[in-house]
């Protein structure tokens, strides 16, 4: 038998040994150094129609489609400008043989320790959505204020929807990225809003012919949805002892621990998010903000850039 078949062996009968012979070098099983991210790439502009933005986020081999939409809504008598985002997730068998139909894990939590931790490979959609919504609503990204259509009637309600093509881990920062990507990806369409107070897609047409009828209307042009601010996630697992930046599926199932953290380029920390397991010690911590920052770095001008499909 062959060192590689050797090997295979190994990693079905004790995955822990079989990780830990390459982590005693400070090596993954895929050669990564212990501190490296797999290679991201995103994607703007997939979707073409019925969205008003799009993005496509590959970190490896999970990849995750974040679309949005519109909708018009009635503002609260409280905030009488400001619209909201809503954040829907979906995680189904065409990402994983793991996942039921409804998005949840069929084995209710992955093997080993990974599975105490309440890592992403053992959780659900809902477990993604939750920590996407909370960044969205925390981070300062967008000014809400910005999505009013006329002031004490109406604004857009945008909805970001998240799917999961492949996990093969770490796929709650595969949609955090992709969820913001698709919202600087995103247009806000003009407006024409009547007496009566409907509201209309804003055309030469359409303003013309109310114009003609003698009806007061308000008009505004199509812009693009401006972000103030652009949160990066970067998720690090613990295993040994030792830390491990973007685990993969197999990775995931093994891991003690896992930390979660956001951060922006300004390096003010968004959101840190820790579901349980072994406990980090503040240098442990440190050395988490020191590579988040990194990463928010890194990330950043593939997000904010023009590149679309």
């Amino acid at each position: 038998m062959n060192n590689d078949s050797l090997l295979e062996t190994l990693q079905s009968l004790d995955p822990g040994r079989y990780l830990r012979n390459f982590t005693n070098e400070n090596v993954r099983p895929d050669g990564r150094p212990m501190h490296q991210a797999r290679p991201t790439t995103v994607v703007k502009g997939v979707l073409k129609r019925n969205t008003a933005g799009s993005a496509l986020v590959r970190l490896a081999e999970t990849r995750v489609l974040a679309a949005t939409t519109l909708q018009v809504g009635r503002v609260s008598a409280s905030l009488p400008k400001h619209g909201e985002v809503e954040v829907n997730a979906s995680m189904g068998p065409v990402c994983g043989p793991r996942f039921r139909a409804s998005g949840r894990s069929a084995s209710g939590g992955g093997s080993g320790s990974g599975a105490a931790a309440g890592n992403a490979s053992g959780s659900d959609a809902q477990i993604v959505e939750s920590l996407v919504q909370r960044v969205i609503s925390t981070s300062g990204l967008l000014d809400t204020e910005e999505l009013c259509i006329r002031d004490g009637l109406c604004a857009w309600k945008i909805v970001v929807s998240i799917v999961c093509l492949n996990h093969d881990g770490n796929v709650e920062d595969a949609a955090l990225l992709a969820a913001v990507s698709a919202l600087e990806d995103t247009v806000l369409p003009g407006t024409v809003v009547g007496e009566d107070g409907k509201v209309c897609l804003a055309s030469e047409g359409k303003e013309r012919n109310q114009r003609r009828a003698g009806e007061s209307v308000s008009l505004s042009c199509a812009r693009p949805l401006k972000l103030r601010c652009i949160p990066v996630p970067l998720t690090i697992g613990m295993f040994d002892g030792k830390l491990m930046v973007d685990p993969c599926s197999q990775e995931e199932d093994l891991l003690e621990a896992v930390l979660t953290v956001v951060l922006t380029t300004q390096g003010a920390v968004v959101a840190v998010n820790k579901p349980g397991g072994a406990a980090f010690s503040p240098e442990d911590m440190a050395v988490c903000m020191r590579l988040g920052l990194g990463r928010a770095t890194e990330m950043e001008p593939l997000i904010t850039s023009n590149q679309t499909r």
